[in-house]
């Protein structure tokens, strides 16, 4: 292995290892879990070096411990712009979530049922004689989208360009491509849509960011507000059609478990809750604060664990 490895990182735990590559492994739960055959932690080079945690308990502790490990880094490689919530610690990262929380009450959740329902039955219907359907293009990606722009209150016309530019943010694979995507995105926000909330504000989230007010009384930076619609349009979209996908693939080669609610729909919502636990694909990072031991091995400030 040519790709640099830091001194302090025994060499027994150095693995080549990039998350991005399967090596033809078509199951991406089957790829991780073959990792719970090696070492609780271990470290490769790819992508600028970072660690990897093998073992819930591991991950449990790093993510609870907020002292030591900060959220200041949300992605390996890391991405182009900071993104705020996902890239704060405490106290602002409270700051940034009270400011969108209203959006995400049981109430508001509640109010977008119906509408989801309506589009659900929408798109199925638009599928549905042909008998068939390709299930991430006509329905995995196209719900939450339609679901986010009224949320946003982005113009219907402008859903293909962000859809574009969201799978080229997550699956663009190029440094290059992910970075002109960001930018393109960012250049969206900042020239269309926040101009346009500033002239007329509504009841939508970017009004209420525009609104808002963090760290003890300030308004909310121009990089802010372009950071955080990044955020809610780059990743709220790609995650959701994932996840949307998995699921379904999972039921379409479990047919007991899709007869069991077809016949039982009283257990839809809890089956649902345990599915998205299940079949949730973020990667979350984490960065080391200062030097500290853990488990025997020894951490240095700025190492990125995964």
């Amino acid at each position: 292995m040519t790709l640099e490895v830091p001194a302090h990182v025994p060499a027994h735990l150095v693995r080549d290892y990039d998350y991005t590559d399967m090596g033809g492994e078509a199951d991406i739960f089957a790829f991780n879990r073959a990792l719970h055959g090696g070492p609780d932690f271990f470290y490769t080079p790819r992508h600028g070096g970072h660690w990897v945690v093998t073992r819930y308990q591991d991950m449990d502790a790093i993510l609870l411990n907020n002292e030591d490990f900060s959220s200041v880094c949300s992605s390996i490689p890391r991405n182009p712009f900071p993104l705020p919530l996902l890239e704060s610690d405490e106290p602002i990262h409270t700051d940034y979530r009270n400011l969108l929380a209203p959006f995400f009450t049981p109430k508001q959740i509640g109010l977008l049922e119906q509408k989801a329902r309506d589009l659900t039955i929408s798109l199925i219907d638009g599928f549905y004689a042909r008998g068939e359907c390709e299930f991430v293009a006509d329905f995995g990606q196209k719900m939450p989208i339609m679901i986010l722009m009224s949320l946003l209150d982005l113009p219907e016309e402008d859903t293909p360009a962000l859809l574009q530019l969201s799978e080229e943010i997550v699956r663009g694979g190029k440094p290059e491509i992910i970075q002109a995507a960001y930018m393109k995105l960012a250049g969206y926000i900042a020239t269309k849509v926040l101009p346009a909330r500033r002239t007329k504000p509504g009841a939508d989230i970017f009004s209420a960011l525009l609104a808002g007010k963090v760290q003890g009384g300030r308004p909310l930076a121009d990089e802010e507000l372009v950071a955080l619609g990044l955020l809610l349009i780059g990743a709220g979209l790609d995650t959701v059609a994932s996840m949307l996908g998995f699921i379904a693939m999972f039921l379409a080669k479990n047919p007991a478990h899709r007869r069991q609610l077809s016949e039982h729909p009283e257990g839809v919502n809890e089956a649902l809750e345990e599915m998205m636990r299940r079949h949730c694909i973020a990667n979350v990072t984490r960065v080391v604060v200062r030097d500290l031991e853990y488990k025997g091995i020894l951490f240095k400030a700025g190492d990125v664990i995964q």
